[in-house]
């Protein structure tokens, strides 16, 4: 087989475990400490983090992160951080936790002012701008098992004024330690398991099937797929059942790092006007089309298919299709957009929004405007 040169890259310290976030006092001591976070309050993993800051010369909590963070809250968190001079940020919490932060971490160090219609973290996500520098140690602990935030240098924001969800990709956006422990998964609520974990599913498969794929990102998706599949259903129905979060959380960092060197594809490019139009929770919104896209791809895969199925012992790519559509019925996800109450005449929109993304180009299968809406039409 010809292996075409690949580069592989991670530059995160990662440590994995339950009981791994004690260690983070010795990187916060003495120092100006903000956690950017979500409504995680009521939980106490806040307060936990809290105390095993351990001694902070000074600590902001900064929890105006929304779902789908905007990039109003975003621009408010990095004003924070600069004018209290904060050296560590902790982002703690989901996907959109993580992701803020690591916006809030570069915009602290970034000296200019910036002025106009698109100022703030808009100017760099739509390219007017890039960042340059971050001084600024970044850490994520992450609270689900499903973006994979934490050891990627993406993140997603979103722009209600401008009507628009953007992924954006920075050298800068790599977080400097990565503190992944499952016992603070225990308390999410199932549907926030079943949607985080069918994202990192998605993460893993498109990872696999990406056209950018390596000889090295691709047994590490592969893995991170079996582990998804093995055992987000028993974290769905058993959440303090240790063991099985520790499988989904392996499997959701697992297919962050197959990512993060492969990029996503088309699933996340359609979940975009999904969660922006129509308010579906991210995950859901990725894994909703997943079955008839491995369905449609799958010709042009033979290979990778065959190893697929070997790897998760699957007889056929029916039997797996159908074992893809028994896992997310019975974590109660969408499995069609006419239950999303998506209509005919919304699909050209979505179509049309789909194919302005970069990632369509890494699907093994190219669709046109017309192909795309005839085959969302076939699958809604």
């Amino acid at each position: 087989m010809d292996i075409k040169p690949f580069q592989f890259f991670l530059p995160t310290n990662v440590s994995f475990g339950v009981g791994v976030t004690r260690s983070i006092g010795e990187l916060c001591a003495h120092k100006r400490v903000m956690v950017v976070t979500t409504g995680l309050k009521r939980s106490g993993i806040l307060n936990r983090i809290i105390r095993e800051a351990g001694t902070p010369a000074d600590l902001l909590v900064f929890d105006e992160i929304e779902p789908n963070p905007t990039c109003e809250s975003v621009d408010r968190g990095g004003y924070l951080a600069r004018i209290n001079e904060i050296e560590v940020v902790i982002a703690l919490g989901g996907g959109s936790a993580l992701d803020a932060a690591k916006a809030v971490a570069c915009l602290r160090d970034e000296r200019e002012e910036i002025v106009g219609a698109s100022a703030g973290i808009r100017s760099y996500l739509l390219g007017e701008r890039a960042f340059a520098r971050r001084s600024t140690q970044l850490i994520a602990i992450p609270t689900t098992s499903g973006t994979g935030s934490e050891v990627t240098n993406v993140a997603v924001f979103s722009d209600p004024v401008n009507h628009y969800k953007k992924s954006m990709v920075s050298p800068w956006f790599w977080n400097d330690y990565a503190f992944v422990d499952p016992e603070l998964t225990v308390t999410v609520p199932e549907k926030h398991t079943a949607a985080t974990g069918l994202d990192a599913l998605v993460h893993a498969i498109e990872s696999f099937w990406a056209v950018s794929s390596t000889p090295f990102s691709e047994p590490i998706a592969l893995e991170a797929v079996k582990l998804i599949m093995d055992h987000l259903l028993r974290a769905y129905h058993n959440p303090e059942d240790i063991g099985a979060r520790t499988k989904v959380s392996l499997g959701s960092m697992m297919a962050g790092i197959a990512f993060s060197q492969t990029r996503t594809t088309i699933l996340h490019a359609l979940s975009y006007p999904l969660t922006v139009d129509f308010h579906l929770e991210h995950g859901f919104a990725c894994s909703v089309l997943l079955k008839p896209m491995l369905q449609t791809n799958a010709p042009l895969i033979p290979k990778k298919v065959a190893r697929l199925l070997d790897y998760l012992e699957a007889p056929s790519l029916e039997r797996l299709l159908q074992r893809i559509e028994e896992l997310m019925v019975s974590v109660d996800a969408p499995v069609h957009l006419k239950a999303l109450g998506v209509q005919e005449k919304d699909l050209e929109g979505i179509a049309d929004q789909t194919l302005r993304s970069p990632l369509t180009k890494l699907n093994p299968k190219a669709f046109t405007l017309e192909e795309l809406i005839a085959w969302l039409k076939e699958n809604r």
